[in-house]
């Protein structure tokens, strides 16, 4: 009888592992400051994020407080305008719990324009406009592949994006490992109960 508890448990504590989750926090500083060319991949957690300039090229900038996140190259201040904007993919982020974007250098008479959409290069349908620094709650949109971000008027920057995303299942040669060491533990244990 203790054998078979001692396996149920054994089973619980695996199922727990894997249905563990994971938070994410994208700066998009991880592929260092500058020019980052037309498209950089992001990677958290085993999760990526491929941002593409679009109408330009990609800028990291650090210049302090709310002057840091993602931008583009050709604006004079490094930032997302009306006639170029960020598309960020997001498809590895589906499942995830909660997702939200933060955007900074929303200054007075400036705002940023969310979007989501399916196809590449294009902006789709708008989910909200800001008019100031701040976040916005993208969870529902995370089953569109592509999360916008351009200037309704001024310059704007991402500052960085964070979700909750399930764990990942350990590929299959981790899995084998994990019950094969269960099963030897659970073999020596009978064969010391007996």
């Amino acid at each position: 009888m203790k054998i078979k508890n001692l396996f149920a448990i054994t089973a619980l504590v695996g199922f727990g592992i894997t249905a563990q989750a994971v938070t994410l926090n994208y700066t998009f500083q991880e592929n260092g400051l500058g020019t980052l060319g037309s498209s950089s991949t992001f990677t958290e957690g085993g999760f990526s994020i491929t941002a593409t300039g679009i109408n330009d090229t990609l800028y990291a900038k650090s210049a302090g407080a709310s002057e840091t996140g993602l931008g583009m190259t050709k604006d004079a201040d490094h930032e997302i305008t009306s006639a170029a904007w960020v598309q960020l993919d997001v498809s590895q982020l589906l499942g995830s719990s909660l997702a939200t974007i933060f955007l900074s250098s929303v200054q007075s008479g400036e705002t940023a324009k969310i979007w989501f959409s399916d196809a590449s290069g294009t902006l789709g349908t708008l989910i909200s406009t800001i008019a100031a620094d701040g976040s916005l709650d993208i969870t529902s949109y995370l089953s569109h592949r592509y999360i916008d971000v351009t200037a309704g008027s001024g310059n704007v920057l991402i500052a960085s994006l964070a979700a909750t995303a399930p764990s990942r299942v350990p590929d299959g040669g981790t899995t084998v490992a994990m019950l094969g060491g269960a099963l030897t533990a659970l073999g020596l244990i009978r064969r010391k109960l007996s």
